[in-house]
């Protein structure tokens, strides 16, 4: 009895899905084409691309500016304080060849 029920119900289902796929059909039919899209050219494509690899390397360039000139900052002050720790070492040094000196 529910099978019955099912298929007495279904059929009337079916049959307005059919209708309503045969009006779609038709009213796409008459709905003209759509016009192509060619996308963008050769020469914009590389336009865009030049103009994305110049700002790309005048970022790199910046950056690497920056780098070393804080590289070269440290650099500086690494020299600076081997050269008083040296000149320290030197009058030590000087200090203990006087006193040898002295004792002779």
């Amino acid at each position: 009895m529910l099978l019955h029920q099912m298929l007495r119900h279904a059929a009337p289902l079916r049959a307005s899905v059919r209708a309503f796929a045969t009006e779609a059909s038709e009213s796409t039919a008459a709905v003209a084409p759509a016009a192509k899209s060619s996308g963008s050219s050769f020469v914009q494509r590389l336009t865009a691309f030049t103009v994305g690899f110049a700002v790309a390397g005048a970022i790199g360039l910046v950056q690497l500016n920056e780098d070393v000139e804080k590289s070269t900052q440290e650099i500086q002050k690494s020299i600076s304080s081997l050269k008083s720790d040296v000149i320290a070492q030197n009058a030590a040094l000087v200090k203990r060849i006087e006193q040898l000196e002295k004792r002779d």
